[in-house]
């Protein structure tokens, strides 16, 4: 069943403009999100969480339960590697004390969409654990 959302449009402060969603829409997915990616045109942007990553992503200090936090994890690290692929650029804008919105913006590329997925798909960060 979808999750209900309530976004709106707003600016971030490189000017970037993020049209208002549906407010029903599927739980994002590291899968969605790699398709996302690969479909998406240069300077869209896509919120991939919304809350406190950080402590989202922890087996310690997180309240999600387990099959949440690990889909967040999933999540912000295949959002990371996209990132250091070079295909997106990633934002936090505050929303209130201890929790924010996570912005990833698609960066213009010259690879076709299947080269991205397969891209995505396989590769590992360079920097974060990839358990």
């Amino acid at each position: 069943m979808p999750e209900k959302r309530e976004t709106t449009s707003c600016d971030v402060s490189s000017g970037i403009r993020i049209a208002p969603a549906r407010r029903e829409r599927p739980v994002l997915t590291e899968e969605l999100l790699c398709d996302w990616i690969a479909s998406a045109h240069a300077g869209e942007a896509i919120i991939y969480h919304e809350g406190f990553l950080t402590i989202d992503r922890s087996a310690a200090e997180s309240a999600l339960p387990e099959r949440e936090r690990a889909r967040v994890h999933a999540l912000a690290r295949r959002a990371w590697i996209a990132s250091e692929l070079g295909l997106l650029r990633l934002f936090s804008q505050r929303v209130r004390d201890g929790h924010y919105r996570y912005l990833a913006v698609r960066a213009s590329s010259g690879l076709t969409p299947p080269d991205i997925r397969h891209r995505l798909r396989t590769s590992k960060s360079f920097h974060l654990s990839t358990h």
